[in-house]
């Protein structure tokens, strides 16, 4: 978790900051830490942040290895899918 540790600071001193724990959740996946960044995405409460949490939550599952539960979060939001980035 070394590239994350900057971010984990970041939500231990700033728990209030949903953009932080959305961040740290992204760096996990990317660490290829899938249950840690599942952990973190449950940890986002803003609706804000609703579309992105969903298509890294798919991500996080796609890339586990649980295609079917990714298939299913694109196609209950599938009219933006396509078009909006993660990061």
């Amino acid at each position: 978790m070394f590239p994350c540790r900057p971010l984990v600071v970041q939500v231990k001193f700033y728990p209030e900051v949903d953009s932080y724990k959305l961040y740290y959740a992204q760096c996990l996946h990317k660490a290829g830490l899938y249950p840690e960044a599942t952990k973190a995405c449950l940890r986002v409460d803003s609706e804000q942040y609703a579309q992105r949490l969903l298509q890294l939550q798919a991500a996080i599952k796609y890339e586990g290895g649980r295609r079917a539960g990714a298939e299913l979060r694109r196609r209950c939001h599938s009219g933006v899918w396509p078009s909006m980035p993660i990061f």
